[in-house]
């Protein structure tokens, strides 16, 4: 099977960032596949909706514990973000640079 490479003439992101690979270490470790970034962490990731909410329910459960410098609440909230980023096709893709 042939799979073709296109040049990406534009990438059209939001202003404000969704998370922070560096400081949310607990959406880092549990929903990013490293294997789609470089060396400097930049790259295109694609984060599926059943993920951001398998993660959500384990946070609430405590099966997940977030970082010892984050804040819970603030992790949901940007979780929930990212859920209803996701909704409408059922993943949603982030431009990390």
């Amino acid at each position: 099977m042939s799979v073709r490479a296109y040049k990406i003439n534009k990438i059209d992101h939001e202003k404000g960032e969704t998370f922070n690979l560096s400081h949310d270490t607990t959406i880092f470790n549990n929903l990013v596949d490293t294997e789609q970034l470089n060396s400097d962490c930049a790259g295109v990731i694609e984060i599926s909706e059943a993920d951001i909410k398998g993660l959500i329910s384990e946070i609430k459960g405590g099966d997940t514990k977030v970082g010892k410098d984050e804040d819970k609440q603030d992790i949901l909230n940007k979780l929930r973000l990212m859920k209803k980023q996701a909704k409408p096709t059922g993943y949603v893709d982030y431009y990390c640079y």
